[in-house]
């Protein structure tokens, strides 16, 4: 596994995004993986091994599995909605989102590239399109402590109080 591979597993162990027994397995299964002869890398299985991540700890907490898409399947749903994830994730953070999206071919699969940078109240500053490209903007960080100050949102988490769901029978 490489470093890269290594340090998205760190980053959801550490960010309390999984259970460290989640990653520690996931992590398990990777290097078995690599024992057999398969290339385990970042470029190779991150989206994967994300999923994967994310849908041990819903299983863990009883919450039931629907799908479980492909790293294709997942590029290619995701490939037509960068904006709207991108948007997503700074209104619910309220912070500048720089969302980076590979272009060309990576790994055999085409990416889609259209990288973009959004400030905090979701809208688009930059979009590139699926082509290599450099995207160039000025911004404020102060409009980050302004954001929160005017919609103090992230003072209502409550981290760690959640307990686990029971599992369903």
């Amino acid at each position: 596994m490489d470093d890269q591979l290594a340090l998205r597993i760190q980053l959801f162990r550490e960010g309390g995004q999984v259970k460290p027994e989640v990653a520690d397995f996931v992590a398990a299964e990777l290097a078995a993986l690599e024992a057999e002869g398969h290339l385990v890398t970042e470029a190779t299985a991150s989206m994967l091994t994300s999923h994967l991540m994310m849908a041990i700890g819903r299983l863990l907490n009883g919450e039931p599995i629907e799908q479980f898409l492909t790293d294709d399947q997942v590029a290619a749903e995701l490939a037509d909605h960068p904006e709207a994830v991108a948007r997503a994730r700074a209104v619910e953070n309220q912070a500048y989102v720089l969302a980076c999206g590979t272009a060309g071919t990576h790994a055999g699969t085409e990416q889609a590239g259209r990288s973009v940078v959004v400030d905090p109240w979701g809208e688009v500053l930059a979009e590139a399109g699926t082509d290599e490209e450099i995207l160039t903007v000025d911004f404020d960080p102060s409009t980050v402590a302004a954001t929160r100050d005017r919609f103090p949102a992230l003072k209502d988490r409550r981290l760690g109080l959640a307990e686990p769901k029971e599992p369903r029978p």
